[in-house]
């Protein structure tokens, strides 16, 4: 037997779990920007593909073929971009995350690079050309909206406009003579101004993420805390086993289909172990039998997954349901437990402490209530009182009788 006498620290199997640090709070909110990162990037490679494309159709227009070559391979490279480089990086598990973080700050630059290079074929021709002023404004544009919808990481949104400084710059100081002082001017203003829209939204977006995940957090925890709740009001305090009502509400879902067995064990002369030994050795005989109970019912295979219940009736009385039992299994299981207390040696306690119990069994079938079926378990537990205790009676429509005589005699204690 386990150590009876010892603090049953695991009546309740409830789980415990604090609000998680802010550490790892933060680390759940990286984790969904970078996802939200990626796939982003996954969208704006295919977009980062259409200047490429306008800048090929000009140059086939305008009898420019190298030029339409290197913009077919740059379209081919975001092509490869978007189906290679950016669906590994999403793939890739948390211990490369530096390396995750490197390989998408890379890509960023070179979208970056690539959508102020893409100007440089058109640059000379802004101003008198319908084609190039077109390709320069959808870069401008495009290129505004995706600093602005790379919100979910500021460093991302500082890395893809540093490429794009980087290859436009340039160009307009080339082009001074040819584009004037306007490009220029506008280009070094674009790029603080994106950079304070998406910070002020990469703000506003982290918050936000960062409180969902509290939230759900949150959720979660109040779902355990009712669950902990609803297992606390089920339970009898000392024991851990069901208290009456609920034991109750668990035998009445099955009312009115089968014959299922009751089995109501008294422990004997308990008071007299208070009076000798202590209330602190009674409660733990209490805690032993409620073990003992258990675990008989899970080596007959009625543990807790099956619908067979245990309860603590009331002071030293226990009771359990088995749902369509045969008349011999429920015999059995209340001989077995007879017996484990009869036999059961409780650590750290004296050893002239004994331990008996009482048990009556009844038949619970349609057409009778369950508190018949519990005053006929009763009856026959107070047979077995009546006859010496220590036995094991069975309820009959007739009479109460004892179920195994031998067992009875053997075991009887006057």
């Amino acid at each position: 037997m386990t150590n009876a006498c010892a603090p049953l620290n695991n009546v309740l199997p409830v789980e415990r779990r604090s609000i998680p640090a802010p550490i790892e709070i933060d680390a759940r909110v990286k984790a969904e920007l970078f996802d939200m990162h990626v796939a982003i990037d996954r969208k704006v490679s295919w977009l980062s593909a259409l200047p490429a494309l306008f800048v090929g159709i000009w140059a086939l227009q305008s009898g420019r073929p190298i030029l339409a070559a290197i913009s077919a391979g740059l379209l081919c490279l975001a092509i490869v971009l978007n189906l290679l480089v950016l669906p590994h990086l999403q793939a890739e598990t948390n211990k490369h995350a530096r390396r995750k973080w490197d390989g998408l700050m890379l890509s960023d630059f070179l979208n970056g690079v690539f959508w102020g290079g893409a100007m440089l074929p058109v640059a000379p021709d802004i101003g008198t050309s319908v084609e190039a002023s077109f390709v320069c404004m959808f870069i401008i544009v495009t290129m505004s909206l995706t600093a602005v919808t790379n919100r979910a990481d500021q460093r991302a949104l500082c890395v893809t406009l540093a490429g794009f400084t980087i290859a436009l710059v340039p160009q307009t100081v080339y082009y001074f003579n040819v584009l004037g002082p306007i490009p220029l001017i506008a280009t070094l203003l674009l790029v603080p101004s994106l950079i304070l829209i998406g910070r002020a939204l990469h703000k506003q977006i982290r918050n936000m993420v960062r409180t969902r995940i509290v939230n759900e957090h949150l959720s979660g925890e109040l779902a355990k805390a009712l669950r902990k709740a609803q297992y606390l009001s089920e339970r009898d305090s000392l024991t851990g086993l069901l208290n009456r009502r609920a034991f109750e509400v668990r035998a009445l879902e099955h009312q009115g289909v089968g014959v299922h067995a009751l089995i109501l064990i008294d422990l004997d002369h308990f008071k007299q172990i208070n009076d000798t030994f202590g209330h602190s050795v009674g409660d733990e005989v209490l805690k032993n039998t409620a073990e003992l109970i258990e675990q008989r019912l899970r080596l007959n295979g009625r543990g807790h997954e099956t619908a067979s219940a245990a309860a603590r009736w009331g002071g030293e009385e226990f009771i359990l349901f088995l749902p369509e039992c045969p008349e011999a299994d429920a015999v059995r299981i209340a001989e077995d437990i007879r017996r484990d207390l009869q036999n059961s040696k409780l650590q750290g306690c004296p050893k002239t402490l004994s331990v008996t119990g009482s048990v009556g069994i009844s038949w619970w079938a349609h057409g009778h209530t369950l508190a018949q079926a519990i005053n006929h378990a009763d009856e026959a537990m107070y047979s077995a009182k009546v006859a010496g205790r220590n036995q094991v009676f069975v309820h009959r429509e007739t009479a109460s009788r004892p179920v195994m005589e031998a067992v009875r005699r053997a075991g009887s204690q006057r």
